[in-house]
């Protein structure tokens, strides 16, 4: 199993909206990817960014994120 860290920036319930973050993310230079996940019976469409080897390099690109607006959350 690959271990890695990645910083989440938009959880949805409706695929359109995560593809419509997902371009706009690339868009703005990012490398982002979509992860579909089932949450309670749910399925859920979660915009990531980034494959990384430390938290701390996680780190930096959530502050990065957040200090153009968007809202972060590292896994794992």
């Amino acid at each position: 199993t690959e271990r890695f860290f990645t910083v989440q920036v938009g959880s949805f319930g409706a695929r359109t909206n995560a593809q419509n973050l997902n371009a706009k993310l690339t868009q703005e230079g990012f490398s982002p990817y979509i992860v579909q996940m089932n949450s309670q019976g749910k399925i859920l469409y979660r915009v990531r960014i980034g494959k990384l080897n430390s938290r701390e390099d996680a780190l930096r690109l959530a502050e990065r994120l957040k200090k153009q607006g968007y809202p972060t959350r590292i896994f794992p």
